[in-house]
């Protein structure tokens, strides 16, 4: 994921979990704020230590990373912070990928209405 679609200050995520939206699935707590400031999607992604020691966590981090690659539409002006619920390690990458989709596609039916 490119610097410029990643949220990258404390402010900006605390921004988005503060004001904005919430979607959860099985594995992925969503929340997004629509940003006019930007002319594209930024994305931060976060997990708590519950998850496992620091290599997991990166691990699974990178992961959801890549899912996104393939799942998001990066002209949209939305901030978005993905946080990482432990039961992630629970399932295959095939299906927590298509948790993920659905949240995703939860938010692009908000934004079409």
């Amino acid at each position: 994921m490119k610097r410029e679609f990643r949220l990258l200050k404390s402010s900006d995520y605390t921004s988005v979990i503060d004001n904005g939206k919430v979607i959860t699935t099985k594995t992925v707590v969503i929340h997004y704020l629509e940003n006019h400031d930007i002319s594209h999607v930024r994305i931060g992604v976060t997990t708590s230590t519950k998850t496992g020691d620091a290599v997991t966590r990166n691990k699974v981090k990178r992961q959801v990373k890549a899912m996104l690659d393939h799942h998001i539409d990066t002209s949209r002006e939305i901030d978005l912070v993905i946080i990482i619920k432990k039961n992630f390690l629970n399932f295959e990458y095939k299906e927590n990928s298509e948790f993920l989709y659905e949240g995703l596609k939860q938010i692009e039916r908000l934004f079409i209405e």
